[in-house]
C-alpha cells in the first residue's frame, strides 16, 4: 500500500491507497492511529487504475507527500501562555495559547528546535538560595524573605538559564516547560533570521498565522538589541 501524509499546524494525518486489478482498498487517519479502512470494486480493472491515479493525484495536490515508512506519532503541544519581558525591563511580548502553538510547531518544524530537548533541573538552586537568606527551606510568596529568596535563586540559576544548544538551534525547553528561562540576543538573532527566513515544508500561512509570525520575528530583533528576555509561563 502507498502511504501519504500531511503534517500542518498541530495535526499530522495519513491516507494510503492499494489496488489489484478492480479492487481499491483506501486507508486513512490520524498519524499514530488505526485508521479507517475502505474496499471499492470498480466496473473492471481499467476503471480501478484510473480511479487509482485520480486519488493519488487529489491527495498530491491537497498537500500530501508520499512516504516510504510511517510518521511516529507526535503527541500534542501544550495549552501555554507566556510573558516576555526584556533583561532591561522596558518590553514585554505576550504570547497566547493559540499563537504559541502554531509558533513553536513552526520552529520544530524547520529544525530551529528540537521539541524532545531538556534543560538543565533549576529546581536544583532551591535549597542554596534558600540557605543564603538564612532560611531552612524555599519559602513560599507570601514570606516576608521572598524576595530575597528569589534574588539569589535568580542569580545563582542564571547560567542553567541562559544555556541553549547553540549552532543552529535554539533552546526549545525555554518556551515548553518551566519558567523564567533566560533567551540570549544570540538566540534571539537565529530565531529571527530563521523564523524570518525558512517557510516550513508543506504548509502555507495563513494570514492570522502570517502575523504571528511577523511579529515574532519583530520581537526576537527588538530583543536582541537590548541583552534578550526572560521567558514567565502563566499557570
Amino acid at each position: 500500500m502507498r502511504r501519504f501524509e500531511l503534517i500542518e499546524k498541530n495535526a499530522a494525518k495519513f491516507w494510503g491507497i492499494a489496488r489489484e486489478r478492480e479492487v481499491l482498498v483506501t486507508h486513512w487517519g490520524k498519524i499514530g492511529t488505526e485508521g479507517k479502512q475502505k474496499k471499492k470494486i470498480c466496473k473492471d480493472f481499467m476503471v480501478a487504475e484510473q480511479e487509482y491515479d485520480r486519488l493519488i493525484r487529489q491527495k498530491i495536490r491537497g498537500g500530501y507527500d508520499e512516504v516510504q515508512r510511517p510518521t511516529e506519532a507526535v503527541q500534542p503541544l501544550p495549552e501555554r501562555t507566556l510573558e516576555l519581558v526584556t533583561l532591561n525591563d522596558e518590553a514585554s511580548f505576550l504570547i497566547k495559547p493559540k499563537a504559541f502553538r502554531y509558533m513553536v510547531w513552526r520552529m520544530i518544524e524547520i529544525g530551529l528546535i528540537d521539541r524532545h530537548a531538556r534543560g538543565k533541573d533549576l529546581t536544583r538552586w532551591d535549597r542554596r538560595a534558600a540557605r543564603r537568606a538564612g532560611l531552612e527551606e524555599t519559602p513560599e510568596p507570601e514570606h516576608d524573605q521572598y524576595a530575597e529568596w528569589e534574588s539569589n535563586w535568580l542569580r545563582l540559576s542564571e547560567t542553567d538559564r541562559s544555556a541553549w544548544p547553540g549552532a543552529l538551534q535554539a533552546a526549545g525547553w525555554k518556551y515548553l516547560e518551566g519558567s523564567h528561562w533566560v533567551v540570549t540576543p544570540e538566540e534571539c538573532n537565529l530565531i529571527s533570521e530563521q523564523v524570518g527566513g525558512v517557510t516550513p515544508k508543506r504548509h502555507k500561512a495563513s494570514v492570522g498565522q502570517q502575523t504571528w509570525v511577523d511579529e515574532w520575528v519583530a520581537w526576537h530583533k527588538k530583543a536582541a538589541k537590548v541583552g534578550g528576555y526572560i521567558v514567565y509561563a502563566e499557570g
